[in-house]
């Protein structure tokens, strides 16, 4: 019982239903009851901690510090509960580890972006060409440079929350016993993760190519060629949708192709001189929100402005002009630069502690593990492709990246 509810809870971790207070889902209840058969069942000694243990729990501090001095120190207790609920969940899937789940913990994480890939690579073409489906599925947007783009969804808060979340499935899904026993079902995997993850049109593409790539990289070893390849375009993807996270792109010189399109990711527009050749431009949100969240920081650099206080200098930034009316109340969409305007040093130290550690533990559990080799290697790609995303996304409040350091805590060894 114990392993269908931990795989049930863990194959729904991202799905976004229904809107419960507190940012609750439906996945959350089943955490609950997947908890409680895991801990009934464990055996309860002094534990022995682990750099990990320590690091989450430094990085707990920094947030408990950051209440304790924020101006509205209620609303950041709300948010410090949510914290702990993530941290509630490394302890869980650590337990489960230990109690031999580990295979039940990497098949859930496989399938909580397999599910969600087979479903929107089907229902999305079918939404396109016939008109039946929902937002639900996949919500219109207009980019830069594509105009109204249909972009999946499936069933998550947002595209880019789809991409975020297979960065971390599609390595356990490519090394997953039942798809890598097969040369046709390991093709047949990587084609549909990829199509779902470039229908998404988000930043987090980044990530999962970089996810992707690591948990390949093995399989490379043979053609240096096609690791110099896969590596080079690796690097061109990070530093293109980090670019359009930037900028985009009006007009260049006196050239008649114009970017027309009309979309809610710019903020203001601007105009350089490169080399002699006048570039139009707009400032697009996410850079936009770094700059705030670096000003915020600097007015409090200590402690910050408060845990889940974004929000107030949103805001604030909206009435000075720097932000536009869709971005009045949004959140950081950047790990480090939102923790360090939230909490300041106090919080932004603990975090960088906290990513360093997950790095050296990760090193330590590659180089020891053999009797699960493909689950430590699943969760080093995962993780890399997570820490790649932070430039772009709140990385630190998603329930898998927490399930994925749980994991590792638990291969890692220690009682």
């Amino acid at each position: 019982m114990r392993r269908w509810l931990l795989l049930l809870f863990l194959a729904t971790i991202a799905i976004d239903w229904p809107l419960l207070p507190f940012n609750a889902r439906a996945t959350d209840a089943l955490f609950i009851v997947a908890a409680i058969a895991i801990l009934t069942k464990a055996r309860w000694l002094w534990p022995s901690f682990t750099a990990l243990d320590l690091a989450v729990a430094g990085y707990i501090t920094g947030s408990v510090i950051a209440v304790l001095f924020s101006p509205d120190p209620r609303a950041g207790a709300i948010e410090l509960v949510r914290h702990a609920y993530l941290a509630a969940i490394y302890v869980v899937i650590v337990v489960a580890v230990k109690q031999g789940l580990a295979p039940t913990v990497a098949t859930g994480l496989a399938l909580s972006g397999a599910v969600l890939a087979v479903l929107g690579v089907v229902a999305l073409p079918i939404q396109a060409m016939l008109g039946v489906g929902t937002d639900r599925i996949g919500p219109v947007t207009s980019l830069p440079y594509l105009g109204e783009t249909l972009r999946l969804r499936a069933f998550t808060a947002t595209p880019a929350l789809l991409a975020c979340v297979l960065t971390v499935s599609v390595p356990f899904v490519v090394l997953h016993p039942a798809i890598a026993a097969s040369r046709a079902r390991s093709w047949l995997a990587g084609f549909v993760m990829a199509v779902a993850t470039v229908m998404t049109f988000s930043h987090s593409i980044a990530g999962s190519a970089v996810s992707a790539v690591t948990v390949s990289w093995h399989r490379l070893r043979a053609q240096p060629a096609g690791r110099m390849a896969a590596a080079a375009a690796v690097v061109v993807i990070v530093l293109g949708f980090n670019f359009a996270a930037t900028v985009s792109i009006r007009s260049v010189g006196d050239s008649s192709l114009r970017d027309r399109s009309i979309y809610q990711y710019a903020v203001d527009a601007g105009r350089a001189e490169i080399a002699g050749v006048n570039v139009e431009y707009e400032t697009m949100s996410y850079f936009r929100l770094k700059q705030v969240a670096w000003d915020a920081f600097t007015s409090r650099p200590l402690t910050g402005v408060g845990l889940d206080r974004f929000h107030v200098i949103t805001e604030a930034a909206l009435k000075e002009g720097r932000l536009t009316a869709p971005y009045r109340l949004i959140d950081p969409h950047s790990t480090v630069m939102g923790r360090l305007a939230e909490t300041g040093l106090a919080g932004g130290v603990t975090l960088i502690i906290f990513w360093i550690v997950i790095a050296r533990e990760t090193r330590q559990v590659l180089a020891q593990h053999r009797q699960h080799a493909w689950i430590a290697t699943a969760a080093a790609a995962a993780l890399l492709g997570t820490l790649v995303n932070t430039m772009n996304a709140d990385v630190m409040n998603f329930r898998f990246a927490w399930v994925a350091l749980g994991l590792v805590r638990g291969l890692r060894g220690g009682d």
